[in-house]
């Protein structure tokens, strides 16, 4: 029989990927959004503050680029369960834990992380609505076209998740054949005594 530490190694690889490489593509594609809303053009004379009586909406970049951080933070959270789940497959007495660490990660992608994408596409489609009855049609089109790509941008992490799911169900049918196999060893040696 492997042993379970054998078989926990590949799942080390497997986390560091989603830590190291799926969740910093996800990091850059909230950059390269936000660049392309601080780059809309608005009209010469354009005061971000006297625009609109509705405080809601005035110094909206400002605005926009804190719903980014928040956005960002709950990414770092999920990095930081991954990175615990990293460190309990270095032992075998954690193995357990493993399980409770992707479970939280999950948890921070169904609530917070989702929540917090929400908010930043709500803003972004009430800013547009605001600029088009203000009557700047160009750049409501615009800041559209951006909410578009936060929709978009949206259904990223649904791979993560679904990988993170994955390897929780093998996880924990891993364990399983393992106590399994313990079982059986006992019997045979039991048998051999």
């Amino acid at each position: 029989f492997s042993t379970i530490d054998e078989e926990f190694e590949k799942y080390e690889e497997d986390i560091d990927t989603i830590a190291s490489d799926d969740l910093d593509e996800l990091d850059n594609d909230l950059d390269n959004i936000l660049e392309d809303f601080e780059e809309i053009n608005f009209e010469a004379g354009f005061n971000e503050i006297t625009w609109t009586t509705d405080t809601q909406f005035q110094n909206f970049t400002q605005k926009v680029n804190e719903y980014v951080t928040d956005v960002k933070a709950e990414i770092g959270k999920i990095e930081d369960k991954l990175g615990d789940a990293e460190d309990h497959l270095g032992d075998e007495d954690d193995y357990d834990e493993v399980e409770d660490d992707i479970d939280d990660a999950l948890d921070i992608i169904s609530n917070g992380y989702i929540d917090s994408i929400d908010d930043l596409r709500d803003y972004l489609g009430d800013l547009a609505n605001e600029l088009e009855d203000r009557n700047y049609e160009d750049e409501s089109k615009d800041v559209e076209d951006v909410e578009d790509d936060v929709k978009s941008f949206e259904s990223e992490i649904d791979s993560i998740e679904s990988k993170l799911e994955d390897m929780q169900d093998d996880i924990v049918d891993l364990e399983d054949n393992h106590n399994d196999k313990d079982d059986i060893l006992q019997e045979m040696e039991a048998i051999c005594n």
